[in-house]
């Protein structure tokens, strides 16, 4: 009994909630930027030394992917399921715009597209997810206008990646606006007026 207890005792006790140092450095990042956030910064908000977080996560880089993977899960998966849905093309541009610009909360605007600003100061675990994360999102967006061409909602005479490309720069231009906090009504009002050039009358 004392041996399995003793066995118990070998090695240094972990403390670090994984989960935790996650979540809180996803919020960190996303407020106040990649860019201003030091390891230093993250082991210092966390409460961590950084032996702990190297042990746990092998670097920033590790940190970063988990982070952007935990992010895709509880921001992004909405998105995916609202332009998923089998709806009218207006409405899901709609569903889209409501969910984005109020993000309740979590913090304005997009992690992946700051994140995506600053690809080339991370490693190659978050640069991959990164840009698997993106090559997604546009598969998505394809898949949404095919589905509104199909029922007659959109214009078929653009090319599909063209219209990728519109879709994506527009919810870029959404971003960065939710991101200054600027009036939801009025992000959504142009974003709608944007898309209006590609209705079907």
């Amino acid at each position: 009994m004392s041996n399995s207890h003793e066995k118990k005792q070998i090695g240094r006790p972990k403390t670090l909630n994984r989960q935790s140092v996650i979540e809180k450095s996803m919020h960190t990042y996303w407020e106040a930027g990649l860019q201003h956030i030091s390891l230093n910064d993250v082991c210092r908000i966390n409460d961590i030394s950084k032996p702990s977080f190297y042990r746990e996560f092998g670097g920033e880089d590790g940190l970063i992917d988990s982070v952007v993977d935990h992010y895709s899960q509880i921001w992004l998966t909405p998105i995916e399921d609202i332009l998923r849905k089998v709806r009218p093309f207006k409405e899901g541009l709609n569903a889209y715009l409501s969910y984005v610009t109020n993000p309740a909360q979590f913090p304005h605007g997009c992690l992946v597209v700051n994140m995506l600003d600053d690809i080339d100061r991370l490693g190659p675990e978050s640069q991959r997810r990164l840009t698997s994360l993106q090559a997604k999102n546009r598969q998505l967006y394809r898949d949404w206008v095919q589905r509104g061409q199909r029922n007659h909602e959109i214009r078929s005479d653009i090319e599909i990646s063209e219209l990728v490309y519109f879709i994506e720069v527009q919810f870029l231009t959404v971003s960065r606006h939710v991101a200054k906090k600027d009036s939801p009504s009025l992000i959504c009002r142009q974003a709608q007026i944007a898309f209006e050039s590609l209705f079907l009358k």
